[in-house]
């Protein structure tokens, strides 16, 4: 009987396989010719999208098709928990309407080099929204034949039901406090039922809204009458890093800070940055940034998101030191913090640089450079860290009920270090 079992699952697992589709339940882009890729807040441009429930608040997302012209693209909501594995719960449970809706607002560009079609979502909308708190992840899929993955992005929802207090302080450990930032908090839960706090709240701390560096599985250490308290000693420390390196591509009629030179053919538009040194004994300056963010906008066209172009962005880096065992990427909001492919730096031994060409649309960007060794990425080695650096903070306050299906996102609090 248990062969006959097996044997019978074996099958149904193979029945299934062919019609399954591979994507990351994580910010990424599976298809080249899809980018700017941005979901925030309607009207926020720079916002994290984390939103409240029932607050009548919406989330755009928006995204650049270079193909053109009219592809299908649908998309799907997937409740997570909290370390973003799909949920026990049918959609059912999660939404009210229905999945794998077409997105229907979208615009060819105007008098660009590059032709696009551009692509607007805003949830929750007529067709669907969430019902439950927790971890989501918005699926976009082309589907003229097949169903073939665009692209995803995270999202949270929150049901503030505690309150989570909190600070930025100079590290504990004396060794980090010129290049670390240390966070100090707590969560209040006296208008909230916790029947054991010790086992079911569980903390996530960001930086600048990076999941990739985010510090996980954060525990509670002891219970202070309403108060749960996380006050370990040198466990809760981000690096400081510095300003992130900005260029502003707002325009192709003149140079914006950081352009060295432009050259526009009738190919398209090339923008030469000006060279970048390694910055890690550099002395710390503080200007304004986005925290590793960018902001789409047109200086030429009074921001008319169909008439910006895309212009290919020159990035040259000189080192005194070749790095012959590892890898130097271009990384920030606009390489999702991944290590994309066209980011990647490559030796010209000719002129003794490094150097790559991204494609980006016209606006403002924040960067940095991380080595990659393979098993292990450095942001610091070519950057450095300082205590005095503006970053943003986001505690994000998770409660698992026990015997519930899913993970609750009952409270958050966002910190800035200058404040």
């Amino acid at each position: 009987m248990d062969k006959l079992l097996l044997f019978i699952s074996a099958l149904l697992l193979s029945w299934s396989l062919p019609g399954q589709v591979d994507y990351n339940l994580s910010d990424d882009v599976y298809l080249d010719n899809i980018k700017s890729v941005r979901l925030h807040h309607v009207g926020l441009p720079t916002s994290a999208p984390i939103i409240d429930l029932n607050s009548g608040g919406r989330l755009l997302l928006s995204f650049d098709d270079l193909e053109g012209g009219d592809i299908t693209y649908r998309y799907r909501l997937i409740h997570c928990d909290k370390d973003w594995n799909p949920s026990q719960l049918e959609e059912l449970d999660y939404i009210d309407g229905f999945n794998d809706e077409e997105i229907e607002d979208s615009y060819y560009s105007i008098g660009t080099y590059q032709d696009y079609t551009h692509y607007e979502l805003t949830i929750p909308n007529n067709d669907i929204n969430w019902t439950l708190s927790g971890n989501y992840i918005l699926y976009v899929y082309e589907d003229e034949y097949d169903e073939v993955p665009a692209l995803t992005r995270r999202f949270m929802v929150v049901e503030p039901l505690v309150t989570v207090l909190g600070q930025v302080i100079d590290p504990m450990n004396v060794q980090k406090i010129r290049s670390h930032q240390e966070l100090k908090f707590r969560v209040n839960y006296k208008n909230f039922r916790i029947a054991n706090p010790m086992n079911e709240i569980e903390l996530v701390l960001m930086q600048n809204h990076r999941w990739d560096t985010a510090i996980r599985d954060v525990t509670p250490r002891f219970v202070n009458g309403e108060d749960i308290m996380f006050n370990y000693v040198d466990r809760h420390n981000f690096p400081a890093g510095k300003e992130f390196r900005i260029v502003d591509l707002r325009s192709i009629r003149y140079r914006g800070e950081g352009v060295h030179s432009m050259d526009k053919n009738r190919d398209g538009v090339d923008m030469l940055l000006f060279m970048d040194q390694n910055r890690y004994w550099a002395n710390y300056h503080t200007y304004a940034d986005i925290n590793g963010n960018y902001l789409l906008e047109s200086a030429d066209d009074n921001n008319d998101e169909v008439k910006s172009n895309y212009v290919n962005a020159h990035f040259s880096l000189q080192l005194k030191d070749v790095l012959p065992d590892a890898d130097i990427y271009v990384v920030g909001q606009l390489s999702d913090w991944k290590l994309r492919e066209e980011c990647k730096l490559q030796y010209d031994a000719f002129r003794g640089i490094y150097t790559t060409s991204v494609l980006l649309k016209q606006g403002f960007y924040d960067y940095q450079y991380v080595i990659d060794y393979g098993d292990e990425r450095d942001y610091g080695a070519l950057e450095g860290d300082w205590y005095e650096a503006e970053n943003e903070y986001t505690i994000l306050a998770y409660y698992t009920e026990f015997g519930a299906r899913y993970d609750r996102l009952i409270g958050l609090a966002t910190l800035n270090s200058n404040l």
